[in-house]
């Protein structure tokens, strides 16, 4: 795939006709790091992070440069391919609340997504330098940040050469790099091989592998490569673009055995929602409509009289065993019902107990239709 490239840029170089976008490449540059830096975050942490770099501060009052870093930002934030002044002014007026800096950087609670927000601002002023010096950079990574291919075309606005002393990543022992300019293709064992002069919109271009070490964040194990300095050195002052580090954002087969015996244990899970259907991916479990859930007892105590039942077994309802005493008072033998004494004790005793054969009497009925405690309402769910 290396030589594929290659060739394809080398052709593009010696006819010098880039595909190099005209405007905000420095955006462009940003938003590529952004996106690919933040692989290893969560879903939540990206949120948070964007939205961060959003209201990193007023549009309205910004700088050219911090600008092109909030133009970036918008990018990131709302997946969208452009980035005008209207639309990132529009988006700050619906999302930062008339709030910009340090309330929405202090919502940043991890360090990695820290260091995601610091990475778009530093981009964009490195990145700024070198089209000072009319090197306008562009970049792509590939096999999940393994492979990244570094360019820059000099674009001046007057005609004259300019000397490129130095190109490359500053560690040639861990990034295996080839370089493409009008001077050909070659592997690159120091920094100073690929010293020449460009032409205006002639370009350079530099592939490199890096591999990718296992890492762990936040607990979790990742395949990451490191980070690379890629140095640029002209006439002028050194220019430097960090390009980070690129987390792979399928997780290790050890962690994910792991979360996949955590989801079969808990599919076994009952749990009380406070809905009327079951969330997605989980069903009604139907045995406990109606019915409270009682813990199975293991310890061999008389808790439950049924002892160490089968889950999932039922359990019929039941009042537990009791007898009823009725009070006396000296001869007046019960004193709640009226007539005499021989005649109340009939009412009270069964039919076959009773005084003189009288017959016997119920009570009259109260209460509701079952026995219940006080309870609330869900629905018991488990996962398909």
């Amino acid at each position: 795939m290396r030589h594929t490239k290659t060739a394809l840029i080398a052709g593009l170089l010696l006819n010098s006709d880039w595909a190099f976008a005209e405007e905000n490449i420095c955006v462009d540059l940003a938003t590529t790091i952004g996106k690919n830096y933040s692989n290893y975050l969560s879903v939540d942490q990206q949120k948070v992070v964007q939205k961060a770099d959003l209201c990193s501060e007023n549009y309205e009052f910004a700088s050219s440069a911090k600008r092109a870093q909030l133009e970036a930002s918008y990018k990131v934030f709302s997946g969208s391919a452009s980035a005008s002044g209207d639309e990132v002014r529009n988006s700050q007026s619906r999302e930062c609340d008339k709030k910009f800096g340090d309330f929405w950087r202090n919502q940043i609670t991890s360090t990695e997504g820290r260091n995601v927000s610091a990475e778009g601002a530093s981009v964009i002023s490195q990145c700024l330098a070198l089209t000072n010096d009319a090197l306008n950079p562009i970049l792509t990574m590939a096999e999940k940040g393994r492979e990244v291919t570094f360019s820059v075309q000099y674009k001046p606005n007057v005609s004259g050469d300019i000397k490129i002393n130095m190109f490359g990543p500053s560690d040639l022992e861990y990034n295996k790099c080839v370089v493409t300019s009008p001077a050909g293709v070659k592997d690159v064992k120091k920094l100073d091989d690929v010293a020449q002069s460009l032409a205006p919109t002639q370009g350079i271009s530099m592939n490199c592998k890096r591999d990718a070490r296992t890492r762990e964040i936040n607990g979790v194990k990742y395949k990451c490569t490191d980070e690379s300095i890629f140095t640029i050195a002209t006439s002028g002052p050194v220019k430097s673009i960090k390009i980070p580090r690129i987390c792979d954002e399928t997780i290790m087969p050890s962690r994910a055995d792991d979360l996949q015996s955590q989801l079969d244990k808990l599919k076994k899970s009952i749990v009380g929602f406070e809905a009327e259907t079951c969330p997605d991916g989980w069903e009604a479990y139907e045995p406990a409509y109606g019915r409270f859930l009682r813990g199975i007892n293991p310890s061999g105590s008389p808790v439950d009289p049924d002892g160490r039942r089968a889950a999932g077994s039922h359990q019929d309802d039941a009042i537990a065993s009791h007898a009823h005493s009725v009070g006396t008072s000296g001869a007046d033998s019960f004193s709640m019902a009226p007539g005499g004494a021989t005649q109340r004790l009939a009412h009270f005793k069964p039919p076959a107990d009773a005084f003189s054969g009288g017959p016997a009497k119920e009570t009259g009925a109260t209460g509701s239709s079952e026995t219940r405690p006080k309870n609330v309402a869900v629905l018991f769910c488990r996962l398909k």
